[in-house]
């Protein structure tokens, strides 16, 4: 156990598990290409994601910025 813990948080198995996690596949969920946002207040933003994309709010009810 010690040694998966160790091993798991390399830079190379995160982008790893992080690409396995946004691969293409068939599922119910589809992830486009990674992208950032530069926000100032980080948690008004995950709150506005949240909503849009787990409450199902259109961008304009989860007042989403325009990409």
């Amino acid at each position: 156990m010690k040694r998966r813990k160790a091993i798991a948080y390399t830079p190379h198995t995160l982008q790893m598990a992080f690409n396995e996690t946004v691969r293409i596949r068939e599922s119910v969920f589809r992830f486009g290409k990674p992208r950032t946002i530069m926000t100032d207040n980080p948690k008004e933003l995950v709150d506005k994601l949240f909503a849009r994309y787990v409450e199902m709010k259109t961008p304009e009810q989860a007042e989403l910025p325009s990409a």
